[in-house]
């Protein structure tokens, strides 16, 4: 009962707020506290939580790293050439973006559209590289 409820006191005192830290930074926060755990409860001998760590370390950077998968990258643009967004001018959109971005474009998806001001908001995707 004694270390159940000093984890849930740790994790009460934590305040979570998404528009202060950002999905990726909370996810390797959850990995150090989930390293810190396996730790702390781990009955193994030094070398085996070493490798354990490791491991775990090693997994993470390559899954960030470009090495194993092409990370997709999206980015929101205000578009003001509000012709191109019709479903018949994707390609010319799309070819448009690319010039624009310099950046070779996997999928566009059009968001909100304002007629007052011929833009609309386009949510492009495009590898990292």
């Amino acid at each position: 009962m004694g270390q159940h409820s000093d984890c849930l006191r740790f994790f009460s005192m934590l305040r979570y707020r998404t528009e202060d830290i950002s999905i990726k930074d909370m996810t390797y926060m959850f990995l150090v506290i989930a390293m810190g755990l396996i730790n702390a409860v781990s009955k193994g001998n030094w070398d085996e939580l070493m490798l354990l760590m490791s491991i775990i370390i090693l997994v993470t950077y390559l899954l960030e790293s470009n090495i194993l998968i092409k990370k997709e990258v999206s980015k929101i643009v205000m578009y003001e050439n509000i012709e191109l967004i019709k479903p018949e001018n994707k390609l010319l959109l799309i070819e448009d973006l690319e010039k624009k971005m310099g950046v070779k474009i996997n999928q566009v998806t059009i968001g909100k559209i304002d007629f007052l001001r011929d833009a609309a908001q386009i949510h492009v995707f495009y590898y990292e590289k």
